[in-house]
């Protein structure tokens, strides 16, 4: 019996769904509709394919599926990095962000420092993009720029810097005085444009889902054994000197707050996402 047109309708909608998020099954693959202003045609490589679709092949190298990097959808936004559940080798190369830096910038978007973009990942991997270049592209020699001590892709060096030597498939990575680390994405991360956030975290600063020590969390126990043994010795003293009245004190009337209590919400435009922002 062959399927009713309503039964149809709903597998090719869960296809649809299907290839939006994670590709076709099985295939290595990349996609970006992302399109650079003509002043940046320096930042194509010699197969004329703009960062964007550099930073979709990327990171299309880590996953089997498709890869897509979409377009900025207003000037001013930028692209994120990974999430903890989701980072991997090739989102977590400095080669990666810096071609998805230079995709923001050709866009007349904005872009976030590479402490902040790696700050989910549990390795880092400067200068180097181990899976290897896939076929079908080739990494330009700004994308090696190191950002490990500036902490932000420099748009005015990569342009000093020009193409070549190009990195491909063939043609194997030599260190050199550019040379700087990053981080590649998964599937789960497709560079979805976000609002700037304010700052990037500080160095050794915790974020939601980031966890505490093992010291930190002992610490806090003693500190509130010690804290509420100190208040129970302050009530029981004011107890003690207190004189007997006739009179019964007032009953506690509670009261409502007279400010809201803050929500933590995990919005990506907030900070790093998950942390995973």
């Amino acid at each position: 019996m062959p399927p009713s047109g309503n039964t149809l309708s709903s597998l090719l909608t869960i296809l649809a769904v299907r290839l939006l998020f994670v590709g076709p099954l099985g295939v290595l693959a990349q996609y970006t509709d992302a399109v650079c202003e003509s002043s940046f045609s320096w930042m194509e490589n010699s197969k004329n394919q703009n960062p964007c679709s550099v930073a979709a092949y990327l990171g299309g190298a880590c996953i089997a599926g498709t890869w897509s990097v979409y377009r900025l959808s207003q000037p001013g936004n930028y692209y994120y990095g990974p999430s903890a559940s989701g980072q991997n080798t090739c989102e977590c190369s400095s080669v990666t962000y810096n071609t998805l830096s230079a995709c923001s910038l050709c866009q007349n978007g904005t872009i976030i420092n590479w402490s902040k973009w790696n700050f989910n990942c549990s390795t880092v991997y400067p200068g180097v993009f181990t899976p290897g270049i896939p076929s079908g592209t080739a990494v330009p020699q700004w994308a090696l720029q190191d950002v490990t001590t500036s902490d932000l892709f420099n748009v005015t060096l990569a342009q000093s810097t020009g193409d070549n030597p190009e990195l491909t498939a063939t043609r194997a990575q030599s260190t050199n005085s550019l040379t700087g680390t990053s981080t590649v994405g998964s599937v789960s991360f497709t560079a979805q444009p976000q609002s700037p956030a304010t700052s990037a975290p500080a160095p050794g600063s915790s974020s939601p889902g980031s966890g505490l020590g093992t010291s930190a969390i002992i610490g806090g126990v003693v500190g509130g054994v010690v804290g509420f043994l100190l208040i129970v010795g302050a009530i029981a003293l004011c107890v003690m000197k207190r004189k007997p009245t006739e009179t019964p004190p007032p009953k506690y009337q509670p009261t409502s707050p007279t400010s809201p209590i803050a929500v933590y919400t995990d919005d990506p435009t907030a900070g790093p996402p998950d942390v995973e922002k």
